[in-house]
């Protein structure tokens, strides 16, 4: 497999990848449209990005993040498309976004999963997020979100014995 890249999703990916993740938990389970999912992709508030996850010129995934947010950077939305999973995308999103905030000297990466969404939610715990709290009908009626937190720890230098976030 060729090295993955990210680059802000295009207007002609967004109709497409809204698509995909209707029918995919947990936007399936949340009732998603994909109208209402491609204008969030294409959205340009302060602080938003919207990265596609590319493999050998392939849409294979998608980020969604918002920053600053409570002293880090907020993911919104992951998502690996199902061909794509299994090869370790999640992994390398997860060491992007780790070295992207530590770049920001950002202490905090947060997520939000729907707690009906196991195998996310086991994903997270494996990549060192604790949950912090859950919201009740935060999304929709009848459905409870988990808060997640990864904190990031500075890197300390050897030889000097110096902490740099």
């Amino acid at each position: 497999m060729m090295a993955p890249n990210l680059a802000p999703v295009l207007p002609e990916e967004s109709e497409w990848i809204a698509g995909q993740l209707v029918g995919m938990t947990p936007w399936r389970e949340l009732g998603y449209q994909a109208d209402t999912l491609r204008n969030y992709l294409l959205g340009s508030q302060t602080g938003f990005q919207a990265l596609c996850l590319h493999v050998e010129g392939s849409p294979a995934g998608i980020i969604t993040l918002r920053s600053p947010w409570l002293r880090g950077t907020l993911l919104e939305l992951l998502a690996v498309l199902p061909e794509f999973q299994q090869q370790g995308l999640g992994k390398w999103l997860m060491q992007w976004l780790q070295a992207n905030a530590r770049d920001k000297n950002q202490r905090n990466l947060w997520t939000l999963v729907s707690a009906f969404n196991t195998p996310a939610i086991r994903f997270y715990q494996s990549q060192g997020f604790t949950t912090i709290g859950q919201l009740d009908d935060f999304i929709v009626n009848g459905q409870h979100e988990l808060l997640l937190r990864y904190i990031i720890e500075p890197i300390i230098s050897i030889d000097q014995g110096e902490s740099h976030a």
